[in-house]
C-alpha cells in the first residue's frame, strides 16, 4: 500500500472519529435583533476557513433544529471538545447592547431539552457543558 493512500485513510479515520463524551452548548453571539440563518451561518463558517458548519446541530429561536454533521463525525467548534462531543449551537447569546447574555427562548430551551434527552438515548454517559465565549 502506497503512503499516500495510507495518509489519506488516515485523515479520513480521524476526521470520523468522534468519542462524545460532552453536549456542547454555544450560542452565536447575535444579539435577539438580528437573526442568523442557516445559509448565512453556513457562509460565516466557510469564511472562517471551515469546509462546512462546524456543529451538530443547530437551535434557532423558533425552536426549529437543523442537523448539520453525523454524529460519528468529530465537530469542528471548540478547541479541546471537537473529538470529543456532540456540538450544539444556539441562535443568541448577545443582549441588545451586545453583552454576552443567555437569551435562549422557551422554544429554544424546549428544543434542547428535548435533544438532549435523545442524546441521552445514544450516549447514556454523555455531560452537558454550555461554553461561553
Amino acid at each position: 500500500m502506497s503512503t499516500s493512500t495510507s495518509k489519506s485513510k488516515s485523515a479520513s479515520k480521524s476526521m470520523f472519529s468522534n468519542n462524545p463524551k460532552y453536549a456542547i452548548l454555544r450560542s452565536t453571539a447575535t444579539p435577539p435583533s438580528v437573526p442568523l440563518p442557516v445559509d448565512t451561518l453556513l457562509q460565516e463558517e466557510l469564511n472562517a476557513g471551515k469546509d462546512s458548519i462546524g456543529y451538530h446541530y443547530y437551535i434557532r429561536r423558533d425552536g426549529s433544529l437543523s442537523a448539520h454533521r453525523p454524529l460519528h463525525q468529530r465537530g469542528n467548534h471548540t478547541p479541546g471538545y471537537n473529538r470529543c462531543s456532540v456540538a450544539i449551537l444556539y441562535e443568541g447569546g448577545l443582549d441588545h447592547d451586545m453583552l454576552p447574555c443567555y437569551t435562549m427562548t422557551m422554544q429554544q430551551s424546549a428544543r434542547l431539552k428535548q435533544l438532549l434527552d435523545w442524546l441521552k438515548t445514544i450516549y447514556p454517559w454523555i455531560e452537558f457543558k454550555q461554553i461561553e465565549d
